[in-house]
């Protein structure tokens, strides 16, 4: 089973990394049919500090990512999909149920 990178984002994976990682193709397209209805991250390099009163940049700024797959999620599609035969399309064999 091939091991996930660690997230670019501190929120998640990336566009950049989910078309890295799943290609363009049918395995990535088999991802975003089960992220559907996912709650997914907005990177935009800032958050709202409580003690300050407004936003204020984070571990992201000056490179904000824009959406972003939560790390949890992504890495359950991946371990899941990874540890299955793939279809002679290259399709994944089956997509996790989500349960929670």
């Amino acid at each position: 089973m091939t091991t996930l990178p660690p997230p670019d984002c501190a929120f998640g994976y990336t566009q950049e990394q989910v078309n890295d990682l799943l290609g363009d193709g049918p395995a990535q397209q088999a991802f975003w049919d089960w992220m559907y209805g996912q709650t997914q991250a907005l990177c935009t390099g800032e958050q709202y500090s409580h003690t300050e009163g407004h936003m204020v940049p984070n571990s992201c700024a000056g490179h904000p990512h824009g959406p972003v797959v939560y790390t949890w999620d992504f890495a359950r599609y991946w371990n899941h999909v990874r540890s299955r035969p793939a279809n002679p399309d290259g399709s994944p064999a089956s997509t996790p149920v989500i349960h929670d």
